[in-house]
């Protein structure tokens, strides 16, 4: 459904003739509170050198082993990456929470309680634990993401408007 969505906005606004600044906020991998900048475009790509010129050395690129995220494939990104016009980039912002190890261990949790069934307490009582798993409740760490985040979308701004 997202891709559909995303498929119509670039065709009705003529994005991929247009510079454009795609940053896809998500949570939960890197230290705590900061903000890494995910680029998934290919290392030598246009895309990458976009990003690498608009956000600077803090750009990460899974595909060259520079980011906490792994290579992955699916994306909605790559839809991004096949529209956009050469000055366009897509990179996630990607705010740190708690270890790995706990954000696989929440997700498994999910899922099994999810595959289960007439335990909606229990559903009810996780997605609390999820929820701060993926947006602490510590004004520090809301701090650090709006710090970041408007870092982050200043130089989005430059970078489409320069």
């Amino acid at each position: 459904m997202a891709g559909l969505v995303c498929e119509d906005l670039i065709q009705r606004h003529n994005l991929a003739q247009r510079r454009v600044a795609v940053v896809d906020l998500h949570t939960g991998l890197g230290p705590y509170g900061y903000g890494e900048i995910i680029c998934d475009h290919q290392p030598d790509s246009a895309g990458a050198a976009v990003a690498q010129h608009w956000y600077g050395d803090s750009v990460t690129l899974p595909l060259a082993g520079t980011s906490s995220s792994v290579p992955k494939l699916g994306l909605l990104d790559y839809l991004w990456h096949a529209n956009m016009s050469p000055q366009s980039c897509y990179v996630t912002l990607e705010f740190g929470t708690y270890s790995t190890d706990h954000l696989f261990e929440v997700l498994l949790r999910d899922h099994q309680l999810w595959a289960a069934e007439d335990i909606n307490d229990q559903r009810f009582a996780h997605s609390m634990e999820m929820r701060q798993h993926f947006c602490p409740n510590e004004n520090a760490w809301q701090e650090m993401v709006l710090f970041r985040a408007r870092q982050v979308l200043g130089q989005a701004l430059r970078g489409v408007s320069s």
